[in-house]
């Protein structure tokens, strides 16, 4: 098409400096008036036979012929005196339209025309080396025209092929072994692999994550979302993905916080989390609590002059409570409701830098008005003192008084219907103060085959780590007539031997 249409520009170029050479010389012919003599005795003026030319230009004639007769014309018109410039004028129009309706024909035909190549290329070479060599120039083909759709329609036929099936899916199933069934569908995914990452890759997400959500590669998934450039256009698609779809929750966690804040985080982690793995709620737990305490920090800085640092580094919420320069007001620079779900939230990270900001939190809603305090649940009802002993102890500050604490909410909740969660929160506290002994006696002697599992204790087996230890469980075990956790605990023991 760009050939055509560089043609008809290069007769354009051609039939105007014809039509200034015309002029010139029509006009130095105005002294040999036998031009217009021999035409005008004819009855033929410089208009009537332009006009022809310009029909035969419409038709595309050879840029030569056409320039020769365009250089004929205009003299004629130029030496019709009545007549010579307007029909100069008119003439050139005509031309320039006829030559602008060439390009527009040049450029209707060209498409169909290469379309109609690519269709009898495509019967050639499968005609002369088979359906497989057909499916190259195919793929070649829809890759070029970056047709990802179409691409992974030839990917799905190319498997078909390869593993001797019909070519296209009917209605009548596949009558397939297991192993060709596992064949079948690995190469589908890579087909779903291929296709979802060149979306992705184009910025594509709508499409690109239809194909690769079936293929679960979570690895491949974080990778490609944390390549997509987000902007106000998408950011909303890349979140939904990420994290209410699972693509890359901890990353699409950070994108939700810092386009639409603290109360949204919250809401979002308390719906989703539960279908997370641990480690993908550590991650985004920690964004959230390093978020809310660098923003309390920055408050309190703002509001208390004296506090600016000196030397660049912010000083910390603890040094901020020990100056004893914080005013009442200093209460209002963060939402209560924020603080203390975020603090409810820290309770499953381990890094202690973590724990430790979780703690300081804590320590300052702990020193917030009452009316600013609400209930949590058990057995952190009364919510800041109830985490300020239970991360204390985790930091390995006051462990006995920590322990003591939720020792005696077992005494106060143990008849009750949160018994279970009570306990289960000693002894996972038990646990992580590493005192594991005291954590599989409370385990065995007052949760286990009492109380449901609600998953916030350890397992037995992951306490078991002495031969004293394991040995105990099995002995539970077998008192309890508990088959199933007998053969658990003995075939852990057996692991570890």
């Amino acid at each position: 098409m760009q050939h055509e249409v560089s043609e008809g520009r290069e007769r354009q170029k051609l039939g105007k400096l014809c039509c200034f050479l015309g002029g010139r010389v029509g006009r130095w012919q105005l002294k040999n008036r036998w031009w217009y003599r021999f035409f005008t005795a004819k009855g033929i003026d410089g208009f009537t036979l332009y006009w022809p030319l310009v029909k035969l230009a419409d038709r595309r004639v050879p840029s030569l012929f056409l320039g020769a007769s365009l250089f004929w014309g205009t003299i004629q018109a130029s030496t019709t005196i009545s007549l010579s410039r307007a029909t100069a004028v008119l003439g050139q129009r005509y031309v320039n339209l006829a030559l602008k309706q060439s390009h527009y024909v040049n450029q209707k035909t060209t498409k169909p025309s290469s379309m109609t190549t690519s269709f009898e290329q495509l019967k050639q070479i499968t005609d002369d080396k088979g359906v497989e060599a057909g499916l190259d120039f195919l793929e070649q083909h829809v890759r070029r025209d970056k047709d990802f759709a179409r691409l992974f329609e030839v990917l799905k036929m190319r498997v078909r092929h390869g593993m001797g099936l019909p070519i296209l899916y009917s209605r009548t199933r596949d009558s397939l072994s297991e192993a060709d069934q596992r064949q079948l569908e690995d190469g589908l995914l890579a087909a779903c692999r291929e296709v979802g990452t060149l979306f992705l890759k184009q910025g594509d997400l709508a499409h690109g994550w239809n194909y690769l959500q079936p293929v679960g590669d979570r690895e491949l998934n974080e990778k490609l979302i944390r390549g997509l450039k987000v902007d106000d256009q998408n950011s909303d698609d890349v979140i939904e993905v990420a994290v209410s779809q699972g693509a890359a929750p901890a990353y699409g966690f950070q994108l939700l916080l810092q386009r639409y804040g603290t109360c949204d985080a919250i809401t979002t982690f308390d719906q989703v989390a539960h279908g997370l793995t641990l480690d993908v709620q550590r991650e985004m737990a920690a964004t959230l609590v390093c978020h809310l305490y660098d923003e309390l920090v920055g408050n309190l800085i703002n509001l208390v002059t004296e506090l600016k640092p000196i030397s660049g580094e912010m000083p910390s919420l603890n040094s901020i409570l020990e100056s004893g320069k914080l005013a009442p007001e200093s209460a209002c620079v963060i939402d209560a409701t924020h603080l203390s779900s975020v603090v409810r939230i820290s309770r499953i990270l381990q890094d202690p830098e973590l724990i430790q900001r979780a703690c300081e939190l804590s320590r300052f809603g702990d020193s917030l008005a009452d009316d600013l305090k609400y209930p949590g649940e058990v057995p952190f009802e009364d919510v800041y003192p109830d985490h300020l002993f239970y991360y204390s102890a985790i930091l390995g500050q006051d462990v006995d008084a920590g322990l003591d604490h939720f020792r005696k909410k077992i005494d106060q909740h143990g008849a009750q219907q949160y018994g279970g969660m009570v306990i289960e929160t000693y002894v996972e506290l038990l646990a992580r103060v590493g005192r594991n002994d005291d954590a599989i006696d409370v385990l065995t002697e007052q949760l286990l085959g009492r109380y449901p599992a609600m998953g916030i204790a350890p397992e037995a087996h992951e306490l078991a780590e002495t031969a004293k230890q394991k040995q105990k469980l099995l002995e539970h075990f077998q008192g309890a007539s508990d088959l199933l956790g007998f053969g658990q605990a003995l075939w852990h023991k057996h692991q570890d031997e």
